[in-house]
């Protein structure tokens, strides 16, 4: 790669962090004149610099030298030249970054992306790819789904559950090289985060690119994220086993049933109510009012609920975790770089002993 492609993209990392060049040049230790050279291609950059850069805009020193995932790339360049770009993005292509790298490593923990680039072109088809996607994983059609980022990753899609904040996107997703990644915001309630990881799971396995999710299942949303949210809705509320539960405890009137519904499938009650709207099986009116229901303590005691706590964050896939572990385990990479790549989920002190190596052995790590 030549300087002047290096140079342009710590340009493009210096203006996504919001640094100016004095400013990114006053952290990094680099005079601004020489920054400025460096991102117009007439200098090259150093090693020490590339690495005081890459320390500052909280990236990889590869990264200036190997170009971002595909999806990434054709996201960005359909943006227009003054968009502004959230922190979202940056932590997209960080996470397709690492996959693709643990996979590279380890690539037998890893599945190929299921489904195919189609486009869900009526309410019908949405429902019958939950179907397939049930089938696909071997999960019994009426039952809940458990263990949401397990159940994704066997069907090739990676899905983080990382705190970003009330005011950030809800989700996230984008094809890497490896498969595919999904980011939830883990700022969600449960609820809401398995239903934003099912939509974000809707856009991998039809091949919708890259996209950023600010409000999953909005009234305002056009037909194709309708047609995803019908689709996550779909999977993780199945229609028969639903409809058979919600209507048996509606004998103990409907706040029972929406309680109990919503509990055995872990969804939050705006997602029941809309699917039960869906389904016909309640009123505008009715849906109105179970999205109002709110359950309590004294709910859980008396109708023995089974608390259960999907995509807690900080949270990555098992076998993305496994693999780290794998290449930690084998000296392929330091426990700082590890802990790094396992985004939070576990500290230094958590990671196994190594087996102890001759003396005389070299190691190489990265």
């Amino acid at each position: 790669m030549d300087v002047s492609e290096i140079g342009q993209r710590v340009a493009e990392y210096r203006q996504r962090a919001g640094y100016t060049q004095q400013e990114l040049a006053d952290e990094a230790e680099i005079e601004r004149t020489a920054l400025a050279k460096m991102e117009k291609g007439q200098r090259r950059v150093g090693a020490l610099e590339l690495a005081a850069l890459a320390r500052v805009l909280n990236a990889r020193m590869d990264w200036f030298v190997q170009p971002a995932p595909e999806s990434v790339v054709a996201y960005r360049s359909a943006l227009a030249p003054d968009a502004p770009t959230s922190a979202i993005d940056h932590l997209v292509e960080s996470l397709a970054r690492n996959v693709d790298f643990v996979a590279e490593y380890r690539p037998k923990r890893f599945t190929a992306l299921a489904g195919q680039e189609r486009a869900l072109r009526s309410r019908n088809e949405a429902e019958h790819l939950a179907g397939d996607v049930r089938g696909w994983t071997g999960i019994d059609p009426d039952e809940p789904i458990t263990g949401f980022a397990e159940v994704a990753a066997g069907l090739g899609a990676m899905t983080f559950c990382l705190e970003l904040g009330p005011d950030a996107p809800e989700g996230a997703s984008a094809q890497a090289s490896s498969g595919g990644i999904a980011v939830v915001n883990g700022t969600l309630k449960v609820g809401r985060r398995r239903l934003v990881a099912a939509h974000e799971l809707g856009h991998l396995i039809t091949r919708d690119g890259y996209r950023i999710d600010w409000r999953v299942d909005s009234p305002d949303a056009d037909i194709a994220e309708s047609r995803l949210d019908q689709f996550a809705r779909a999977l993780l509320l199945p229609q028969r086993a639903v409809l058979d539960m919600f209507r048996v405890k509606r004998g103990g009137g409907m706040r029972e049933a929406a309680i109990r519904t919503a509990s055995e499938y872990q969804v939050d009650m705006a997602t029941l109510a809309r699917r039960l709207l869906d389904l016909g099986a309640v009123s505008v009116q009715e849906a109105t009012d179970i999205r109002a229901i709110r359950t309590t303590q004294s709910d859980i005691v008396e109708f023995d609920l089974v608390v259960r706590d999907d995509l807690h964050p900080p949270s990555a896939p098992r076998p993305y975790q496994k693999a780290v572990l794998d290449m930690y385990r084998a000296d392929t990479i330091t426990a700082s770089r590890a802990v790094g790549l396992l985004v939070g989920t576990l500290a230094e002190s958590d990671l196994p002993d190594r087996p102890r190596l001759p003396e005389a052995a070299g190691w190489s790590v990265l």
